[in-house]
């Protein structure tokens, strides 16, 4: 498991289900090979037509961030990436939705490209870029309950 639930517990039979899916480990395979081989946003759109029971497009992109992973993995898309995207970046997702709880390559492409030019107009990689506004996004919205 490449992601945490906390002291929750339920972590395990999360990951069951997961392999229990039909077709599992030939969508985590073709999946895999799309974002290591730089086609991140296929690789998403892939895993939205071919779903894998509890990885959704939250947990999804955190699995091709990790399978991205190399000079440049791909930036995660959860819950609190998408709660500061609509409140700090309103105006650059005015004609998408910023939501991450339903797969949407229009969303997930643009949150790529917007991270892409911001990392490259504040010199520091995507994925540093993710984790500090992550890190701001928790401190933000956590205590608040989203």
């Amino acid at each position: 498991m490449i992601w945490g639930y906390g002291d929750l517990g339920y972590g395990s039979y999360r990951v069951k289900k997961m392999f229990a899916t039909p077709g599992f480990s030939e969508k985590i395979h073709q999946s895999f090979e799309l974002a290591r081989s730089g086609y991140v946003v296929e690789a998403y759109e892939f895993l939205s037509r071919n779903k894998v029971q509890q990885l959704g497009p939250a947990f999804g992109s955190k699995w091709l961030s990790f399978a991205s992973s190399g000079a440049q993995p791909s930036p995660i898309y959860d819950s609190f990436i998408s709660m500061w995207v609509k409140k700090y970046a309103e105006k650059e997702f005015a004609k998408v939705s910023t939501s991450s709880e339903v797969w949407n390559k229009k969303t997930y492409s643009t949150y790529l490209e917007w991270m892409g030019l911001n990392s490259i107009e504040l010199k520091v990689k995507a994925d540093d870029l993710e984790l500090v506004i992550f890190q701001d996004a928790t401190q933000e919205f956590a205590s608040k309950g989203g």
